[in-house]
């Protein structure tokens, strides 16, 4: 199984993962090239809030969002601009945004001296996830998500991907959680105080969808999870508007590049890189399912 940045709405699509069936009890794999490298060098234009001091790097966020989605973001209070740095390094938690099924910190991580400047260029950047009521482990391994390299003298905007399964256990995306960030292979001392607290928060706007059958698919603002067999070769799907316009997304990408879907109880994780309405949304068709709302 092979899954890659395979499918464009309106510019939305971004990310497919495969998980398990049952909601709430399914199990996220990662297919084909473990989306372990989605790097982005940003040129980045840095905002101050005034009221709060706070500072996120808007055109970072830009590179894993369509500009009308960062607005939104900024509207809805999920830009963040929460910093912490050592000696070494100052990395921004510039917009955490969540639903019930993930939860994406995009990042930006710049070097203050030549030993931070390595530890970029040789991608030692590591984050683990921990409740901050508790201090009880979350996540212990946060994907970070990037294009290309890092380039001296320059900001370095990741997205991290938390999602709501890690193994057997089930991640509470809506409680307050404590980022650690430390080294892969490095000295972990040149991590030391480098933690971001985030605040408790409520998921984005949703709509469960489902076929005649009963089955169901979440649908958020920034994304959907089919929880049954949507086929083998489920390449395309199409979103039915209440205004009675349909947007077909359809598969892009290199011949051989997918998502293959195995047995009945794998289903679909997809990520928007733009927010849509979900209650704007009458119905969702994929892998010859039909997922329609029920008033």
């Amino acid at each position: 199984m092979k899954a890659d940045r395979l499918f464009d709405m309106m510019e939305c699509i971004d990310d497919v993962y495969v998980l398990e069936a049952a909601p709430k009890t399914a199990k996220h794999s990662h297919t084909g090239k473990q989306i372990s490298a989605v790097l982005i060098a940003a040129a980045v234009s840095v905002s101050m809030l005034a009221a709060g001091k706070l500072i996120f790097h808007r055109d970072g966020v830009r590179q894993f969002y369509t500009e009308s989605a960062v607005e939104q973001l900024e509207s809805g209070g999920h830009m963040l601009g929460i910093t912490t740095e050592n000696a070494h390094l100052r990395i921004t938690v510039d917009s955490f945004v969540r639903d019930d099924y993930r939860a994406f910190p995009i990042l930006t991580a710049e070097a203050l001296d030549s030993a931070g400047a390595a530890l970029l260029r040789q991608n030692e950047l590591a984050v683990s996830a921990a409740y901050a009521d508790t201090g009880e482990t979350a996540d212990e391994y946060v994907q970070l998500l990037w294009t290309v390299p890092y380039t001296e003298g320059q900001p370095l905007t990741m997205r991290g991907c938390i999602f709501y399964r890690r193994g057997n256990k089930t991640i509470d995306l809506l409680r307050p959680l404590r980022l650690t960030f430390s080294a892969r292979e490095a000295d972990t001392s040149l991590f030391d105080g480098l933690t971001a607290e985030l605040p408790a928060g409520q998921p984005v706007k949703s709509v469960t969808l489902f076929t005649a059958e009963g089955e169901e698919l979440y649908l958020s603002e920034i994304g959907f999870a089919a929880l049954v067999d949507v086929g083998k070769t489920a390449w395309d799907y199409s979103v039915e508007w209440k205004d009675g316009t349909t947007t077909r997304a359809a598969k892009t990408g290199s011949e051989g590049d997918g998502l293959y879907l195995e047995n009945s109880s794998i289903g679909m994780l997809v990520n928007f890189n733009c927010l849509i309405d979900p209650g704007q949304v009458a119905a969702l068709t994929i892998g010859g399912k039909r997922f329609e709302r029920q008033e």
